[in-house]
């Protein structure tokens, strides 16, 4: 509900109308920039890289930044830090994420100082807990994400943290036998950063970095050796805000609360919206917002099919492959001709999983708009949103009742998964047909999992599925359970793209700086005649 007069207060909060003005200030060099040496082939690889990794729009570049340091160091790790800070730049610049202007002096020194001080904690770390691959896999995206926002301004996102988290902090309490006060703040503020930003891995180890050790951003080099002898509580000492038992807890309540935040947010970077003005047209401010929020509710099914078309270019370009390289040799060696029917349903039964759950998600419902009404009024007018209640965070009591059905659940996946295996052996498929149905299976039921996941984010209150799709995820729970681990395996290690960085990435690369190098002679030649 709207907050009562005497609660209304003149102007916008401070913490407010601070990230109108960052944001506001991002919009002033918009499209000042050309660049003229991109290359159209190195921008639509990046773009099909995208959609093979499954990755986010506005995790693309920082991604594109780790793989650059993480192709070069696997090759060679003692390989010069200039050689990767070249050819970092240039593939930036093909690829049209920066422009030959985008990074100056300054920031050339300080990217070159973010090179230098990842290079040495990769080069000496000697970790019991992680290989050197992945020492180097783990650091180049912590680097990418502190080299991103060096050369990109992110004080408009720290703000708009900071205002978020004042906003909704006092509906939460913790319990202080199960949080103290410090962890509550941190876990808090990183739900808030997850449910708003949408991170990856990387950034929220970066994001849990940087709060852990306040002066990482300037520390000096030596510090950073001694770091190397002690890699491992080094790691754990910020790791741990990751794996607190309580953040699954804080992510689900502080998600209910940050739908009206997101499309402020949204809005923002969106417009120009001076603070100025936003201070003196609060009533237009609030119609504005409610107008971005109808327009991003009408985008949601587009979004929503947009990341099914996506999750489908992922399945054919890292799962579908699989059935042609593995399945048809398998089959021949085996049975000495081709099993048409496996064949054509571990291709065709997942994107029809995948389309028949996209159909099903149901649309946001008109009451929305209302509730969203209301939290845009209290916010622009108080700075704050209010709960009905506040919400206590602590560990939830295991009664023997809830592990008796975490039994029961157990049990029936396994028979769900059984009676899978007893049916496809009754259609004549084979071990490895089997193998692949329910890799495909596992993957589609978690992508479209997370796609419903996703279309909820506009919603203020979250009501209960009905008892079909409730009965429909109950079913396919193991397979979404088993989609999950393959999915946390694959962002350790996935093969495929592993030998796509190395096969096709590094030659392409090496042909693009060739023709480059051709291309420079040849106008040089044509100046050298003009006299």
């Amino acid at each position: 509900m709207p907050p009562e007069s005497d609660q209304i207060k003149e102007g916008l909060s401070p913490a407010l109308a601070k990230s109108f003005l960052l944001y506001s200030e991002l919009h002033k060099f918009e499209g000042e920039e050309e660049n003229d040496s991109a290359i159209t082939s190195a921008v639509w690889y990046e773009k099909l890289r995208a959609a093979v990794e499954y990755q986010e729009t506005h995790l693309m570049f920082k991604n594109a930044v780790a793989r650059i340091i993480r192709r070069s160091l696997l090759i060679s790790v003692k390989i010069k830090k200039e050689k990767i800070y070249n050819d970092l730049v240039n593939e930036l610049i093909w690829a049209n994420y920066i422009t030959p202007k985008t990074i100056d002096e300054s920031k050339s020194k300080k990217v070159n100082y973010i090179l230098d001080k990842y290079l040495t904690i990769i080069r000496r770390a000697n970790s019991i807990n992680k290989s050197n691959s992945e020492i180097i896999r783990y650091f180049s995206g912590i680097c990418a994400c502190e080299i991103e926002e060096e050369i990109f301004d992110k004080r408009a996102e720290n703000q708009y943290l900071d205002f978020v988290f004042l906003a909704i902090k006092d509906n939460y309490k913790n319990n202080i036998k199960h949080i103290n006060d410090q962890d509550h703040i941190v876990q808090l503020k990183l739900a808030i950063y997850t449910n708003i930003f949408k991170p990856d891995v990387s950034y929220l180890s970066y994001w849990s970095l940087k709060l852990t050790h306040t002066n990482w951003l300037v520390i000096d080099i030596d510090d950073c050796k001694n770091l190397t002898k002690s890699i491992d509580p080094f790691m754990a000492s910020f790791e741990r805000h990751l794996s607190h038992p309580l953040r699954s807890r804080y992510l689900i309540l502080v998600r209910n609360m940050v739908s009206p935040f997101s499309v402020i947010r949204t809005h923002l970077l969106l417009n120009n919206v001076s603070k100025k003005w936003a201070e003196d047209n609060p009533i237009l401010l609030e119609n504005n917002l409610c107008q971005s929020y109808e327009s991003l509710r009408m985008q949601s099914n587009a979004k929503i099919w947009r990341g099914i078309w996506r999750a489908l270019i992922f399945l054919l370009m890292t799962k579908t492959v699989l059935a042609f390289i593995i399945e048809i040799p398998v089959d021949r060696a085996i049975h000495g001709n081709i099993l048409w029917l496996p064949l054509i349903a571990n291709i065709t039964f997942p994107p029809f999983l995948m389309f028949l759950s996209g159909i099903t998600i149901p649309k946001i419902p008109q009451k929305n708009s209302k509730l969203m009404k209301e939290a845009f009024f209290e916010i622009i007018n108080t700075g704050r949103l209010t709960n009905e209640k506040a919400l206590v965070i602590e560990k939830k009591k295991r009664t023997k009742t809830f592990n008796f059905f975490n039994y029961l659940l157990a049990i029936f996946s396994l028979l769900v998964l059984i009676l899978v295996v007893f049916f496809l052996l009754r259609l004549k498929f084979n071990v490895v047909s089997i193998v692949l149905f329910f890799l495909f299976v596992s993957a589609v039921s978690f992508l479209s999992f997370r796609i419903r996941v996703n279309s909820k984010e506009l919603l203020i209150k979250r009501k209960s599925q009905d008892s079909i799709t409730t009965l429909v995820e109950f079913i396919f729970l193991p397979f979404i359970s088993l989609g999950k681990a393959m999915s946390d395996s694959l962002n350790r290690l996935n093969p495929f793209l592993l030998a796509v960085d190395f096969i096709i990435e590094a030659p392409f690369k090496t042909i693009l700086k060739i023709l480059r190098a051709w291309f420079n002679f040849i106008s040089l030649k044509k100046e050298e005649m003009e006299y």
